[in-house]
């Protein structure tokens, strides 16, 4: 899941930034404020923020929506099914976009090793597990997709 997937890669989810993450906006501008600058760098600097400024809003929106977009696409497309097993558990995870968190995947419990045992390889292989396993992370990212609905209409 570590590698880079196009389904959870956006444009304004990185220049809006997050709750935990500084946005690029953000750290572009800031850069600038640690060097040396004549003042007509300082005056672009400054027409470069306040437009941005201006336009932060707009920038929100299309962050969120952006969300919204990355996730169904992740949930119309689901390919890659991983499986641990923790404890009692058979643990299921895929890729997902969610940036209030800084892992991208999202996991539910598919099922008990004392049902459908503790062989990976075996597990990953089982028909019945595999389909529990998705129709769960479908429900997951259907509960993710509706509150991220939610922050667009605010």
């Amino acid at each position: 899941m570590g590698r880079v997937n196009e389904t959870i890669d956006g444009v304004f989810v990185e220049i809006v930034g997050t709750k935990t993450r500084v946005g690029g906006y953000h750290t572009f501008v800031n850069t600038g404020s640690k060097l040396k600058a004549s003042k007509e760098l300082k005056k672009y600097t400054a027409d470069y923020a306040k437009l941005v400024d201006k336009n932060l809003n707009t920038f929100k929106k299309l962050a969120d929506l952006e969300q919204v977009i990355m996730q169904m696409r992740t949930r119309e497309n689901i390919k890659d099914i991983k499986l641990t097993i923790l404890r009692d558990y058979i643990y299921a995870r895929t890729t997902f976009y969610r940036t209030h968190t800084a892992t991208k995947d999202i996991r539910v419990i598919a099922g008990l090793t004392n049902i459908f045992g503790t062989d990976i390889s075996k597990l990953e292989k089982n028909k019945a597990l595999m389909s529990i396993a998705k129709e769960k992370l479908v429900a997951a990212m259907d509960v993710e997709i509706e509150n991220s609905l939610k922050n667009i209409t605010k």
